[in-house]
């Protein structure tokens, strides 16, 4: 699917963390590139629309989802490293 992986610092510890957004629109991450950097509060992408949803030219990889969504996981810094070809942005 459409995913892309944050990599940020929690303020408390200082430890870093990736976090992975997932199913976003065939095509709606192809602005960004390995090592871009982002903001808060800026906008990633744009969830599927109900008919992008149901098309599968468009349809993002969600394995048994029934409607537009999008999906955030959080992991230890590294845990996914092996997925390379994962749009890596870091967050500023």
């Amino acid at each position: 699917g459409n995913h892309i992986i944050i990599r940020s610092k929690d303020p408390k510890n200082n430890k870093e963390f990736d976090a992975l957004y997932a199913h976003f629109p065939k095509g709606e991450l192809n602005k960004w590139k390995r090592g871009d950097r982002v903001t808060r509060g800026q906008v990633l992408g744009r969830m599927a629309t109900e008919a992008e949803f149901k098309d599968p030219s468009t349809r993002p990889q969600v394995g048994s989802g029934t409607g537009p969504h999008t999906s955030l996981d959080f992991f230890p810094k590294g845990i996914i490293n092996f997925l390379d070809n994962i749009l890596k942005v870091i967050i500023s």
